[in-house]
């Protein structure tokens, strides 16, 4: 479940339509929001050259700023309850998904590892198929009630070449020579054809995440389904299915601060695109517009002598940092043993988890650890994840497994502005004050070092700590930190992606996430499905991290391309979104620890919608201004004001602040991309400057750069 992590993972507030003469150049976003709230004030600089205003809104001068007031403001519109419908039953539902938790926990999983481990994988893999060969009538009449004629042949096809051929649809032969794909159909989207509505969400017993139109047609699947006429068929069927789906199951729930509702918001999304019938082919299936990357302008290789990639086949960056999901574990989901089997070899199951105690008045702080068998002193690893990022999410295994692959040794931790390491190991109440943040990781790693050192019998020659975006700039504080008092032994540093200037960084993020607001409602919620649909296809798949015949092929599903059929405005979404949703889970974890008191909507365990509604109005922006200033001003004196504060944290969250720490260091290694968009030309050439033969540019890659490495290196 990859996209719960990744998608990871999404400020523009208005659609430049006309252009009308206005003594502008250019323009900065201010700090003012002038007179009226819904109005948005910008600096300019005089020139008498054309500015383009938004079409529908007027502009006026304040105090220096230009200032654009919205006619129709575009307010926050809740996506998943506009395709999904209200949430009523929310305590009754929340009830039933944690009494499932428990059954799956408790019950499920002692039965399922005894099981898994005298069953392979492709025994449970087979069973499946059966299943869901001998399920052929629901599809094909649910096809024919929605006059899909052509799906309902194919459905058809399906059911008799893979009795056949597939031996009783043991393995899907009609995917394989005839290239037929099945399609999910049933009478919930029969329903939905006919206009009826989706009623109320609710989480159904046995079943999970549904609605009341699809809970009726759930009634008329179970029909037609020949396993609910032989006794223990369903159930047999129900076992194998979740057998093969645990994984996910149980990455949902250790990653997520509130896995109902992420459980039920990606449910929505993915059903509604199944009910809309729409096109979530990830492939770039149109003409080749060229390399995107010719779009772009910024330093020229002379100013910048960046890594040239001329077969990337760059579209772009906000399109480039959504490949980072083409970085991927590669031995997952390979093992001939299932995710509960005792005998499971994915990578995941290589490793141990372990806990250690850091906050006397918090719970114990999870943590997982590679070591190498045959090699006690292996090189260690100290990874630490992007903004927001756990331990378990999919980049943060995929670059330890491929650390681990090099030979080395690898702990990887939850990100100090993760909802898990914010209720475990931070000393503070709300995270994002640099210095802060970057202390409890130290302190963090200070117990972990010991911890695995004994416990595993290791004695590493050397240690290196890696961080990426967030986690990079962390690693970085942490050795100027380490300069002053050398308490971890760390060696050697390497920071990939590190933004400059956090505060940059994340009103870019907003940016990108308010896109959506020039979107009308009708279209912003077609093309926010659909963006999240495509997604969730792309995080679903596996992909290859190197092809030894063509090492620029990242997936096998795409063999001779890796473009994907995204547009530009809605790749910023799924990142702005992405963020926010880290976001979100920082502000439920302190809300409902009584750490965030500023919220208008008291914590209840059994109705949230409301709470999410308002915190999904809370931008990053919004987090400095007004929960890191309420946590964190005694820092700065008793009688700082907002301004002063803000520009306090800008300046303890800037590389710029703790340069001298880099000059002449030839222990932390820098690796960036020329076209990650949360860097100005500004600071790359800063950096260049700084860390001299220190860092390497890479021409493409985005925000987020699949690999530290180049290809076949």
């Amino acid at each position: 479940m990859k996209f719960l992590t990744a998608c990871l993972s999404l400020i523009i507030t208005a659609q430049v339509y006309a252009a009308v003469e206005l003594p502008t150049l250019r323009f900065t976003p201010g700090v003012d929001e002038g007179p009226n709230p819904d109005s948005h004030c910008y600096d300019y600089i005089c020139s008498g050259t054309q500015f383009p205003v938004p079409e529908g809104n007027y502009y006026f001068f304040l105090d220096g700023k230009l200032c654009f007031v919205f006619r129709d403001k575009p307010g926050h519109i809740n996506i998943v309850r506009e395709i999904g419908g209200s949430d009523p039953l929310e305590g009754f539902n929340r009830t039933v998904f944690s009494l499932t938790d428990f059954f799956m926990s408790w019950v499920f999983r002692p039965i399922g590892t005894v099981y898994c481990t005298i069953m392979p994988r492709p025994a449970i893999k087979a069973v499946n198929n059966i299943a869901d060969n001998v399920n052929f009538p629901k599809r094909f009449l649910s096809c024919l009630f929605q006059a899909k004629f052509y799906d309902s042949g194919v459905a058809f096809t399906r059911f008799v070449f893979n009795s056949s051929v597939g031996v009783a649809g043991i393995w899907d032969a009609s995917e394989y020579f005839l290239g037929l794909y099945k399609r999910d159909e049933d009478f919930g989207q029969v329903f939905a054809s006919w206009g009826i509505g989706p009623g109320c969400y609710v989480f159904v017993p046995g079943e999970g995440p549904c609605n009341l139109r699809n809970a009726v047609g759930k009634v008329f699947d179970y029909a037609l389904d020949i396993k609910s006429y032989i006794y223990g068929a369903q159930a047999t069927t129900a076992f194998h299915r979740l057998l093969a789906q645990y994984e996910d199951y149980d990455m949902l729930m250790k990653t997520s601060a509130d896995p109902y509702e992420v459980l039920k918001k990606f449910w929505l999304i993915q059903r509604q695109n199944m009910v809309d019938d729409n096109n979530l082919n990830v492939q770039f299936a149109g003409k080749d517009s060229g390399d995107g990357s010719k779009a772009e302008e910024g330093l020229s290789y002379d100013e910048l002598k960046y890594v040239k990639m001329d077969s990337y086949g760059s579209q772009g960056v906000e399109i480039d940092t959504l490949k980072a999901l083409f970085f991927d574990v590669q031995k997952e989901k390979q093992s001939l043993w299932t995710y509960l089997s005792l005998f499971n070899s994915d990578f995941i199951s290589q490793g141990s988890s372990y806990s250690i105690q850091l906050q006397k008045d918090k719970d114990p702080m999870e943590y997982r650890f590679w070591k190498q068998p045959d090699n006690p002193e292996a090189p260690l690893m100290l990874l630490i994840p992007g903004i927001g990022s756990h331990y378990r999410d999919s980049k943060a295994l995929a670059l330890a497994e491929t650390l681990h692959d090099q030979g080395f040794a690898v702990a990887t931790i939850c990100s100090a502005f993760n909802w898990h390491f914010m209720e475990t190991a931070s000393s503070v109440d709300a995270p994002g004050f640099l210095p802060a943040d970057a202390e409890d990781t130290r302190k963090a790693w200070a117990k972990i070092i010991p911890q695995i050192k004994k416990g595993d019998g290791i004695n590493p020659k050397r240690v290196i700590m890696i961080g990426y975006s967030m986690g990079a700039l962390h690693s970085l504080y942490i050795a100027k930190l380490e300069e002053q008092q050398n308490t971890l032994g760390v060696d050697r540093y390497l920071a990939i992606n590190p933004p400059v200037n956090l505060l940059y960084s994340i009103n870019k993020l907003d940016k990108y996430y308010n896109i959506h607001k020039q979107w009308p409602k009708d279209e912003l919620i077609k093309r926010s499905t659909v963006a999240f649909g495509k997604m969730m296809v792309v995080a679903q798949r596996r992909y290859r991290f190197h092809d030894d015949v063509n090492p620029e092929t990242p997936s096998f599903y795409e063999a001779a391309h890796h473009r994907l059929d995204i547009e530009k405005e809605e790749a910023q979404y799924l990142i702005g979104s992405a963020f926010k949703m880290n976001l979100q889970e920082i502000l439920f974890s302190m809300h409902r620890s009584g750490k965030f008191t500023n919220l208008k909507t008291e914590y209840k365990w059994c109705n949230k919608d409301d709470l999410y509604d308002e915190t999904m109005q809370l931008t990053f922006n919004d987090y400095v201004r007004k929960i890191l200033f309420e946590h964190h001003k005694h820092r700065f004196g008793k009688n700082v004001t907002e301004a002063e504060f803000v520009e306090k944290i800008s300046n303890a969250a800037n590389m710029h602040s703790f340069e001298e720490h880099f000059i002449d260091n030839p222990d932390i290694k820098i690796i960036h991309t020329k076209n990650d968009f949360l860097l100005t030309d500004q600071d790359r050439l800063w950096l260049k400057d700084v860390f001299k033969d220190e860092i390497v540019f890479f021409e493409h890659g985005g925000a987020f750069r699949q690999s530290p490495f180049p290809p076949g290196s």
